[in-house]
């Protein structure tokens, strides 16, 4: 009742009603931007984490008043912050991508006026499109942020301004530049291309640096050494890792240590060191229960399961992956919930048990096709085609590996079991044959190999009880 005279006095005063609106607004910006600095990285971080998420609901009431009342400073120093902190808690990338699209939205008819705003709002909506799996949307997204930004800064660069003020715009709109170059990196390197990939991260690495820039310098030397893995570059990967992980420690910045902890520990298991690998995930699963960070959690045991998978603890490892997949937190990520099945159906297979196997597979590969992970797809594909080798169907076997030549990625785990796999219908089928197989595998549209892909295998189909009995096991 307090709640409802307030609002009708407030609309009957139309003049108090905006200042109101105003006041309240701005008291959560400055909110955020009191938080900015924590969110980074010091002793604090957790805390302001806290106050944040507490603050959450109001924090975005304030976010679409001030993007429906074109109120351009509000929004201005809000978005930093409010970005920062939707990256460090992570599970609402989707959330956190429509409220950066829809403030861009409501200023589509000042983007010429405002293209330093509305490029920084359209940089971090790419960025949280990727994390969703949006892929397509999250390049188009980039792009355009790329062409408003670059746009803005030659009309700087034409101003001849070195007032402070016009410094600190020209290094919030780096900021951005980066972040779009960021993403167009991860989405090149999701769809199998790495040369494309280096280019972006390159041209973001080159961008001149302020001091205060740690936490994106990091962010960068984090990719970079996921294509140096994706490239086989394992020792370099590591040392850019470490470096990073490092330099997070030092900053309190424990939450991207964490992060770092699961790429280390992912690239360590492919380099064929399980027990380091086992090591850094344990403390970055320690350090993400420590602050809560429970959406974290399935990457790390998932991992954890690919160490003792490498160690030939075949039981300890399903009971890491069935863990990942099954935590609370796994639900929002489809590219981590398609990895974990694709390893779960490497396990089942590994134990003799191809009907689990296969139903892995048909869960993960429209998963994975469905977020572009091309290399995820291949793999998901070398997985199915040993399975048809282990049912004594070589041509099928053949189609695929022509289907995965065609993709031209792969998970950095699997270049060795591609070679085998050649090695093994090449052995099973007279050399027309298997031209004829491989042929007809690469020149089939990639969503029909999918289709296929996801049929039972002859002997494998199970009844939907079983199934499901399977899945709650």
């Amino acid at each position: 009742l307090v709640r409802q005279y307030a609002r009708d006095q407030l609309q009957s005063h139309p003049a108090s009603y905006r200042r109101a609106r105003s006041r309240q607004r701005r008291h959560h910006v400055e909110l955020l931007r009191a938080c900015e600095v924590e969110l980074d990285g010091s002793e604090r971080q957790s805390a302001a984490m806290m106050q944040l998420e507490a603050a959450l609901p109001n924090l975005l009431l304030a976010w679409r008043s001030a993007a429906e009342d074109g109120a351009l400073t509000d929004l201005w120093d809000a978005c930093r912050p409010l970005q920062r902190f939707f990256a460090q808690r992570g599970g609402l990338d989707a959330t956190a991508a429509e409220a950066f699209a829809t403030a861009h939205a409501r200023l589509a008819s000042d983007a010429a006026s405002q293209r330093a705003l509305v490029g920084r709002l359209l940089a971090a909506e790419a960025w949280f499109r990727y994390r969703a799996g949006r892929v397509a949307l999250a390049q188009a997204a980039a792009v355009r942020a790329l062409d408003l930004l670059r746009s803005d800064a030659r009309d700087t660069v034409a101003m001849h301004s070195t007032s402070d003020v016009e410094r600190e715009r020209i290094r919030t709109r780096t900021r951005a530049v980066v972040s779009a170059l960021n993403t167009l990196a991860n989405v090149a390197q999701r769809r199998g291309d790495l040369a494309g990939a280096a280019r972006w991260l390159n041209e973001a690495l080159q961008l001149e640096r302020e001091p205060g820039d740690e936490p994106q310098q990091t962010m960068l030397m984090n990719n970079l050494a996921l294509l140096k893995k994706a490239n086989g570059a394992f020792e370099e990967a590591e040392t850019l890792l470490l470096e990073a992980l490092t330099l997070n420690r030092e900053r309190a910045n424990l939450r991207s240590a964490a992060r770092n902890l699961v790429n280390l520990g992912s690239l360590l298991v492919i380099a064929g060191r399980p027990a380091d690998a086992e090591a850094h995930l344990e403390d970055g699963l320690r350090i993400a229960t420590e602050l809560g960070y429970q959406v974290l959690v399935p990457d790390l045991l998932a991992n954890l399961g690919g160490a003792a998978f490498a160690r030939g603890e075949l039981e300890r490892a399903r009971e890491h992956y069935l863990a990942s997949l099954h935590h609370p937190a796994a639900s929002s990520d489809t590219t981590s919930i398609a990895r974990c099945r694709w390893r779960l159906a490497r396990v089942e297979a590994a134990r003799g048990d191809h009907g689990a196997a296969q139903r892995h597979l048909t869960g993960a590969l429209p998963m994975a096709h469905a977020v572009d992970d091309a290399g995820l797809v291949a793999s998901c594909l070398v997985a199915r085609a040993e399975l048809h080798l282990a049912a004594d169907e070589p041509v099928a076997a053949a189609e695929l590996v022509g289907a995965i030549d065609a993709i031209g990625a792969l998970e950095p785990s699997d270049p060795l079991l591609l070679d085998a796999l050649r090695d093994a219908v090449s052995a099973a089928l007279p050399g027309g044959e298997l031209r004829s197989a491989l042929a007809r595998g690469a020149e089939t549209p990639l969503g029909r190999v999918v289709a296929a892909a996801i049929r039972p295998l002859a002997g494998a189909a199970v009844s939907p009880d079983a199934a499901r009995a399977e899945t709650r096991s």
